[in-house]
């Protein structure tokens, strides 16, 4: 029909873009800027280990050593550098990705990504009715979701991120336990995300899933170790206090959790923001809590509720972090189709970000809410059924 022509169309531009920007880059200068986007963080972090594996973890994660690695890929009119602040085992993608070389790193890189969301998708199928008879045109509807689009063309993780709640989904739709605990434990290359989750399997008496994931942290764990030495827990967890102190003046205003525009509303560090942005936070927790506690919710409401929760508890998300909000899109077009037009609305705001320098806070916050209360809806008939019986 005329929306499948119209998706196949989308995707094509989109990967035309793509080719296009990488056909014409000359290093990491290109176009449309600086290639990459953040990207040069994880090359230059993967150099580093590629080079020097079993690096101090010290050194690894220093300031200096880091920007010395970024100079050869970072655009010429960059005014600063990136940071690696994650965990020591997630460098090891990135370490075989930077012998290929900066642009062609990037390009396998953003294939990769756009493999991660089609897998995403592809095992969602027998969860989805959405997916199953609408299938590219729901792909194209989530890659040019803004912030899945800048996640997967701007260097970043977002589409990793969405690929381990696709298997925590699927795996807990099928009564298997222990690849969904995998996938939580391999989410912990982003915390904030996994870390909710986590709670939640024990909130649901999901112990099979538990015993998983700390077996796969552990395993997480040594891959570290080997990269850059056993202590590298400590030097990660004082290079998230330099982020947090460096990195947050100048990416205040692209947060989206509430205790992240919290700060960019009533001041960094300040005590309203603690006390409103946390506050929040624990409410959106307490509602989580609750709906995994009852185990009568079916495992559609109970994962997209965790996704969109999980974005909104985190102190730091950043808009492309977003991006996993389509998993709640697809959830609510197969259970409340009535509530289509406000899927429609939820993409055209994704847009809304590119206002966030301007406002000085990022209006996609409002999008994340959103989705998180629409995900916590879908189930509201059932729910309000059960009381009444009551």
């Amino acid at each position: 029909g005329a929306g499948r022509r119209a998706a196949i169309a989308v995707l094509f531009a989109m990967g035309l873009a793509i080719a296009l920007v990488v056909a014409t880059a000359d290093g990491p200068d290109a176009v449309s800027g600086g290639l990459g986007g953040d990207y040069p963080s994880f090359y230059a972090a993967g150099d580093i280990v590629g080079g020097d594996v079993g690096i101090d973890p010290e050194r690894f994660y220093d300031p200096r050593t880091q920007f010395d690695a970024q100079v050869p890929v970072l655009p010429s009119d960059a005014e600063g550098n990136l940071f690696f602040a994650y965990p020591a085992f997630f460098v090891a993608p990135y370490a075989a990705l930077s012998s290929l070389g900066f642009v062609t790193s990037y390009l396998v890189h953003t294939l990769l990504m756009v493999g991660a969301v089609l897998l995403a998708f592809r095992l969602l199928r027998p969860c989805s009715a959405t997916i199953r008879d609408h299938g590219i045109e729901t792909l194209a509807v989530a890659l040019s979701f803004y912030p899945l689009f800048r996640g997967v063309t701007g260097g970043q993780n977002t589409a990793l991120s969405l690929l381990a709640f696709a298997v925590i989904w699927r795996s807990l739709h099928d009564g298997r336990e222990v690849p969904a605990g995998i996938a939580a434990a391999l989410l912990l290359f982003k915390p904030p995300l996994a870390l909710p989750v986590i709670g939640l399997f024990l909130l649901g008496r999901r112990f099979v899933a538990l015993a998983s994931a700390a077996c796969t942290a552990i395993g997480l764990y040594g891959i570290g170790a080997l990269l850059t030495g056993p202590s590298w827990p400590s030097a990660w967890a004082d290079a998230i206090a330099f982020l947090d102190d460096v990195d947050t003046p100048f990416n205040v205003q692209n947060f989206v959790s509430l205790p992240g525009s919290a700060e960019a509303v009533f001041g960094i560090d300040s005590t309203g923001a603690t006390v409103v942005g946390f506050g929040l936070a624990a409410g959106v927790a307490l509602v989580l809590s609750a709906l995994w506690l009852r185990r009568g919710h079916d495992v559609d409401v109970l994962v997209t509720a965790a996704v969109a929760g999980s974005l909104l508890i985190s102190p730091h998300a950043l808009y492309y972090d977003a991006g996993i909000l389509v998993l709640v899109g697809v959830m609510i077009a197969d259970r409340r189709p009535e509530w289509r037009r406000w899927l429609v609305l939820g993409w055209a705001a994704g847009l809304t970000h590119l206002a966030a320098d301007a406002l000085g806070a990022d209006p996609l916050v409002t999008v994340v809410v959103a989705a998180f209360a629409l995900a916590v809806a879908a189930d509201g008939r059932p729910l309000l059924a059960r009381v009444a019986h009551r």
